[in-house]
């Protein structure tokens, strides 16, 4: 078998405005951002073959890769036939990115501008993160660092982990856990099969919505939080380690408050798991 593999090297301005657009197969993906004006795209490419016209399969490819500016819209990718490929690519401020993807992995580093991403099976991981966020995996996980934005996380079979969220995030997974540290903001998160932890701060106003039908949910609040409280039940225990006022009950279902003036809410959905409210 005849293997070939190398990287190749592009660097041009930028348009104002870029919408950078990615389509990958099984390759990995890595997108960053930089102060500069410029886009940096490093492809890695590995060719396997018994059959002839691998050499030529390579030399058309160093010659005419898959990128393409079209306007202020940069197209890189799909990779040819017989040709695997990773990309690391580095974009000015405030990019648009679409990423598509196939059973590679998503790395996203230092970004500002409008991100949607949508995977077959691999993972996403991001950090500094600052906007509108997208990110959707079929049966990979999805975890996220010190962002900022408005937070839209689906994922059919993986883990969803969130460290250091702050703005409003949906966050659904079909089979998978949800885990939040140190998060702020509005939140809305369900879980078809896996357990829901969210530590993080209830602030006024804002409204906490977690739902999973057979696993376990498990809230972490500061001491002085204060929250209007609805829990919905049909099988498993409840605990509060906050002095809880009962202002209604009925099978499967309980309304309260903690602390004198709430504001904030939060509503609890389960159908046989068990609930914990912990104090921080």
């Amino acid at each position: 078998m005849k293997v070939y593999k190398g990287t190749i090297m592009r660097e041009f301005p930028a348009p104002n405005g870029l919408i950078l657009e990615v389509s990958a197969g099984s390759g990995d993906v890595e997108i960053r951002e930089h102060a500069e004006e410029t886009v940096q795209i490093a492809l890695s490419y590995e060719i396997r073959s018994w059959k002839p016209g691998a050499a030529e399969l390579e030399s058309e490819l160093r010659a005419n890769p898959p990128v393409k500016l079209v306007g202020k819209q940069l197209q890189i990718g799909p990779s040819p036939s017989r040709v695997s490929l990773d990309y690391r690519i580095t974009v000015p401020m405030e990019t648009a990115i679409q990423v598509r993807a196939g059973s590679g992995d998503l790395s996203l580093h230092s970004l500002s501008g409008h991100l949607e991403a949508a995977l077959g099976s691999g993972d996403v991981d991001g950090k500094e993160i600052e906007g509108v966020i997208s990110l959707k995996a079929g049966s990979g996980d999805i975890s996220l660092a010190q962002s900022f934005g408005a937070f839209h996380i689906q994922t059919g079979s993986g883990d969803i982990n969130g460290h250091s969220l702050r703005g409003n995030a949906e966050l659904e997974t079909g089979s998978g856990d949800v885990n939040l540290a140190d998060f702020h903001g509005d939140l809305r998160a369900i879980s078809g099969s896996g357990d829901i932890i969210a530590e993080g701060a209830v602030e006024e106003d804002s409204s906490w919505f977690v739902r999973t039908s057979s696993g376990d949910v498990q809230l972490i609040l500061p001491k002085e939080a204060q929250f209007q409280l609805m829990l919905a039940a049909d099988f498993g225990d409840f605990n509060c380690e906050f002095p809880f006022t009962v202002e209604e009950q009925g099978k499967g279902r309980l309304r309260g408050r903690v602390g004198e003036h709430p504001r904030a809410k939060v509503e609890i959905e389960t159908a046989s798991g068990d609930i914990r409210i912990r104090v921080r």
